[in-house]
C-alpha cells in the first residue's frame, strides 16, 4: 500500500496511491487522482510513501511544486488564503497570485 500527502496543504485529496515493487528494486506508483489546496503562490512537496505491511520501502518519492495564483477573469477571494472568485460585470484581471480584479477600458 502508498500513500501521498502534502505537508502544509489546507487540504489534499485523493491521495490513494497503488504501487508495485519490481524484483529490480523499481517501484511503480499510480495515482488516480489528487487534488492539492494550498496558500496561492505558496511551495509544497508531494511525499509518496510505500509499505509491505508495515515495512516502509525506500525512497519515499519527493516532488516540489507550487500553487499558481488566480486564473485570468478572477481575483482572490476576501479572506480566503486559497479560493479565487470570478470577476463581475465589466471586469476583468490577468490572473496571478495578486490579480485584482478592475473596470474594463471604454473603447
Amino acid at each position: 500500500r502508498c500513500r501521498a500527502s502534502v505537508a502544509n496543504a489546507s487540504r489534499v485529496e485523493g491521495s490513494d496511491v497503488s504501487g508495485t515493487a519490481s524484483p529490480d528494486g523499481t517501484l511503480a506508483v499510480t495515482m488516480d487522482a489528487l487534488s492539492v489546496i494550498g496558500r496561492r503562490g505558496g511551495s509544497f512537496e508531494l511525499r509518496v510513501e510505500c509499505f509491505v505491511g508495515e515495512l516502509p520501502l525506500s525512497p519515499v518519492l519527493r516532488h516540489r511544486f507550487s500553487v499558481q495564483g488566480c486564473p485570468l477573469g478572477q481575483q482572490p477571494r476576501a479572506g480566503s488564503e486559497d479560493l479565487c472568485e470570478v470577476c463581475g460585470a465589466d471586469k476583468y484581471s490577468d490572473g496571478g497570485a495578486a490579480s485584482v480584479c478592475v473596470g474594463c477600458p471604454t473603447v
